[in-house]
């Protein structure tokens, strides 16, 4: 078999590893480089095999970090599991944070069938090592949202029911939620889960009825497109809620996971929540147009503060649909960046756009940096020169259904954002 040799640096964005050198020597397959497992520094100590995907698109380095909901912090090198989570692999986990490691391989090869995919790994210096794990597996701060930060054995229990939330479409039939968190308390880090729904239908009722305006996608091609897929679906009467976008070859679809809570199924009489789908009303669209509640006119803010240390915590803008010449200036972007986002109506939220000192480069050298993006069905430019930086919309902005554009600020110093639009 053909032997992978690589002598290429990279610098993966991972507080644990100062530098990631691929030093990969697999002789029994055929191995080749991922960068995008590199960046997440995975698990092995020698060739070994450590992760089987098969059928479906499965991001292995996912897989090993995803090991930290079954990790108990408090183990003491005798019970690695935290309650409800017995003999459940951790070692992945470990390994891919593990601190002094600071050498990586990663390669993968497939069977002869082309239809499973081995992934392998190699790390020096490796972890695992007995009466080391306190220094060397840390504790990140994301990890508070939902754990105490102590080892009493406290088990997490629900909040109260919330009251309906926004509808989750903005047009073409949506529905309201009622959610609940694991906080009344939090568990312990080794404490056991709440067990249970955390999201439930407010009423079985349709909300936001009114028919999405003619040229639009449909929620199902929106959601592959949100999750970087070609825009095309197609929904298998057996497994209505499950997410399947055209593959880019002849007739095949490869799943996606779930569909968003709130899609519809069983030809629109249903809705999939967490997979499944729940009977509702047959859905017949409305003539009415929908009611944005925002007034005529020019609408301006700003954000003047010392960021939160939580960027969650930092929602400083939701431009709202239909919003027209958008335009948010930056005055201060080396002390507080903006960071592009969403908001899903039904809890959730995260952002793919930031911006970084390592723009500064470019416009040192150009003048300016210029960039165009879309995040949850909005396109926006962002541009960068030497005294502010800017987004602008040109507009109608028209969110994908279930989800708002948004904007997070993170810095440790006072910001100077303004922004203005109109509707």
């Amino acid at each position: 078999k053909e032997q992978f040799r690589t002598d290429r640096t990279i610098q993966p964005n991972h507080r644990n590893v100062e530098k990631i050198m691929t030093n990969l020597r697999c002789n029994q397959i055929n191995c080749l480089l991922y960068l995008s497992l590199a960046r997440k520094a995975i698990n092995v100590k020698s060739c070994v095999l450590c992760v089987i995907c098969g059928g479906s698109n499965m991001n292995a380095a996912k897989a090993w970090y995803k090991e930290v909901w079954d990790y108990n912090y408090c183990h003491n090198e005798r019970n690695f599991n935290r309650p409800g989570h017995a003999g459940k692999a951790t070692g992945h986990f470990t390994q891919v944070v593990w601190k002094t490691s600071t050498k990586l391989g990663i390669g993968f090869a497939r069977s002869a069938d082309k239809k499973t995919v081995y992934v392998v790994g190699r790390y020096l210096a490796h972890g695992n090592v007995g009466g080391l794990y306190g220094k060397n597996v840390l504790k990140a701060n994301y990890l508070f949202h939902t754990f105490q930060n102590n080892c009493n054995g406290k088990n997490g229990r629900f909040s109260a029911w919330s009251k309906p939330g926004e509808c989750s479409q903005s047009c073409g039939g949506g529905i309201r939620f009622k959610t609940r968190t694991c906080t009344n308390p939090k568990p312990s880090l080794n404490g056991g889960d709440c067990y249970g729904t955390t999201s439930q239908l407010a009423a079985q009722q349709w909300c936001n009825t009114q028919s999405c305006p003619e040229g639009d996608k449909s929620h199902r091609v929106q959601q592959c497109q949100a999750r970087g897929l070609l825009a095309k679906s197609y929904t298998f009467n057996n497994n209505q809620c499950g997410l399947f976008c055209h593959s880019g070859s002849g007739n095949i679809y490869t799943g996606a996971g779930k569909v968003d809570d709130g899609t519809h199924c069983n030809s629109d009489s249903g809705v999939c929540m967490d997979g499944q789908c729940k009977t509702m009303p047959k859905y017949e669209s409305s003539k009415s147009e929908q009611n944005t509640g925002a007034e005529e006119g020019e609408i301006s803010g700003s954000y003047t503060d010392i960021p939160n240390a939580n960027i969650w915590k930092n929602l400083i803008l939701t431009v709202p649909n239909g919003a027209i010449n958008v335009d948010i200036t930056n005055y201060f972007y080396e002390d507080a960046s903006i960071c592009v986002g969403y908001k899903k109506s039904h809890g959730g939220m995260g952002y793919s756009f930031c911006e970084n000192s390592w723009m500064n480069d470019h416009v040192a050298y150009y003048g300016e940096y210029k960039k165009t993006k879309t995040i949850a069905g909005v396109t926006f430019t962002y541009n960068r020169n030497k005294d502010y930086s800017e987004i602008y919309i040109d507009g109608p902005v028209h969110s994908t259904p279930g989800y708002s554009f948004v904007l997070f600020v993170k810095g440790s110093s006072e910001a100077d954002i303004e922004w203005t639009y109109d509707v």
